[in-house]
């Protein structure tokens, strides 16, 4: 199995990074949305302490697959693509990566503004960035949730396309995916 991606196809690498995340993230939207429900007790601090860990850590997986883009390239969009099209599919990945990296930073950020500092699965705490601030706390809050929320629209816009290529263009970049490419 190639471990690189290639012109024609993404290696295991990219392939784990991209699953991994992927079920991370929709893992943490899920929990989101639950912990703010819960009464304050012991599970809504685990929640919430499990939240911050698991967006750290895809912190740390994005970075890691930013890094192993530029160091591998990806494979060319389809022939065949419009210049309409290609442009959507461009927007939607920076999107996606530029909020990868917004949320968790954010999140990371609003616990030390709430002076809740995020402990990576007890292992250890993450340095404080900022000292706890109320006022700064409430914008962080606004801009992880409006992050969170947009997005869900580029990953259901993702999603979409995939299927449109697979169903409907009848195109590899589904499968690319799917499975990493072999050697």
């Amino acid at each position: 199995m190639r471990l690189t991606n290639s012109p024609d196809g993404y290696g295991f690498v990219h392939w784990a990074l991209h699953w991994i995340t992927a079920a991370l993230i929709f893992w943490l939207f899920w929990l989101g949305l639950t912990m703010v429900e819960l009464p304050i007790s012991p599970q809504m601090f685990q929640d919430y302490a499990l939240h911050k860990s698991l967006g750290l850590t895809v912190l740390v997986l994005v970075l890691a697959r930013l890094a192993w883009r530029r160091l591998t390239g990806v494979p060319a969009l389809p022939d065949g693509m419009g210049r309409l099209e290609s442009l959507v599919a461009t927007a939607v990945h920076h999107g996606i990566y530029v909020l990868l990296l917004v949320i968790p930073l954010s999140g990371w950020l609003y616990s030390g503004a709430t002076a809740s500092p995020a402990n990576w699965f007890g292992f250890f705490t993450v340095p404080d960035l900022i000292g706890a601030n109320e006022a700064v706390a409430k914008v962080l809050r606004a801009v992880h949730d409006i992050a969170g929320k947009l997005l869900m629209l580029c990953l259901a816009l993702h999603v979409l396309g995939a299927l449109k290529h697979h169903f409907i263009s009848r195109d590899a970049v589904l499968k690319r995916m799917l499975l990493p490419r072999r050697s």
